[in-house]
């Protein structure tokens, strides 16, 4: 009984985490604050008169209060909404990624630490885990991850925009996300996400030049939609919340293989519609060379494009022979990478 407690309270935890950060809580709060300032002024009394003048409706102070809330909302959902079609971002998204990025909400990373520290196992103990596919309840809890994931890296962006680009990526093709999941007391929970991007021609053309679209700017329509053809599938992201990052089983090799089998997902998908097909482009950004990504990359064969991305960084290359994707490893050098890995760990 007190574990299903438990449990209980941890995913009522995750769900106000996530829920504490959608826009349109805002706006049922602050017409809430607004209805009920506005109601108690004599500015307002027009507007009472109007309401108890509608058939039907009592002589009532709460209905009143009530139906000032329900109008209010409206008003500010509208406004919010044109103000984003003009500006591209909307009031109440900003608002939501200033509160996240101040550090004034709850964050996954905290939850799991507070989650681990009460677990009996030993802090060195590995932890299973599996990926699956995003799906659209899913996207909420994908971009939550995604923007602690590279928090602390150039690579932050607000949280709203994460929100506004995952939510067009995963419209224009569901393949394009996965979720990691460690394997907790009570279950599978997601604790790390993987992006691959199969670009389609405006895509490629925009972001595969010298000073083309930044990681932020990728929307939807930058995006190949299932069975259509990708000459440019960008390795975009991966990562694990912090405190996750060498806990995993097959640790560390554990990002090199969702990446790589996540890429065989998107390619052997693309490959299906298009078997004429002989190879196809790959392309990756990485802040340093001589980090993890940047290791693997090496390891698999990626070149210097000659490209600078619009986030300033140097655009890696590989063409693949689309035969050698059937499986993974896509490439022989994959596995050596992996072994290497493999033996360093042990060494340290």
């Amino acid at each position: 009984m007190r574990n299903r407690l438990r449990a209980g309270l941890d995913r009522a935890d995750r769900v106000v985490i996530v829920a504490v950060r959608r826009p349109g809580h805002y706006i049922v709060t602050i017409s809430t604050v607004a209805a009920g300032v506005f109601s108690s002024v004599d500015a307002s009394a027009p507007v009472r008169r109007a309401i108890d003048s509608i058939p039907l409706l009592t002589d009532s102070d709460w209905l009143t209060f009530v139906l000032m809330t329900a109008v209010l909302a409206i008003v500010l959902r509208t406004a919010s909404f044109v103000l984003g079609k003009v500006f591209g971002r909307e009031p109440m998204d900003v608002m939501a990624g200033m509160i996240d990025t101040a550090g004034m909400a709850p964050s996954l990373t905290e939850h799991y630490k507070r989650r681990m520290a009460g677990d009996t196992g030993s802090a060195s103990q590995s932890l299973d885990y599996r990926v699956r596919r995003v799906s659209a309840r899913d996207l909420d809890t994908l971009s939550q991850i995604n923007r602690e994931v590279f928090a602390r890296s150039v690579f932050s962006i607000p949280l709203d925009v994460i929100k506004q680009r995952n939510r067009g990526v995963f419209e224009a093709n569901p393949l394009a996300f996965v979720l990691i999941e460690a394997k907790m007391r009570d279950g599978y929970e997601p604790v790390g996400m993987s992006a691959v991007l199969p670009l389609n021609r405006l895509g490629e053309s925009l972001y595969c030049r010298n000073g083309g679209l930044c990681d932020s700017e990728v929307r939807g329509v930058h995006i190949a939609g299932p069975g259509e053809w990708s000459d440019a599938v960008v390795m975009f992201a991966i990562g694990l919340i912090r405190g996750f990052r060498g806990r995993l089983r097959d640790s560390p090799e554990v990002v090199a293989r969702v990446f790589i089998d996540h890429l065989t997902d998107v390619l052997n998908a693309i490959r299906a519609e298009h078997p004429d097909r002989t190879s196809v482009h790959v392309y990756a950004q990485t802040e340093r060379s001589t980090s993890g990504i940047g290791r693997l990359l090496t390891s698999l064969g990626f070149a210097d494009s000659g490209i600078t991305t619009g986030d300033g960084y140097p655009l890696q290359v590989l063409e693949l022979p689309t035969a050698t994707v059937a499986a993974p490893p896509p490439v022989a050098g994959l596995r050596t990478m992996l072994e290497r890995l493999g033996r360093r760990a042990r060494r340290e």
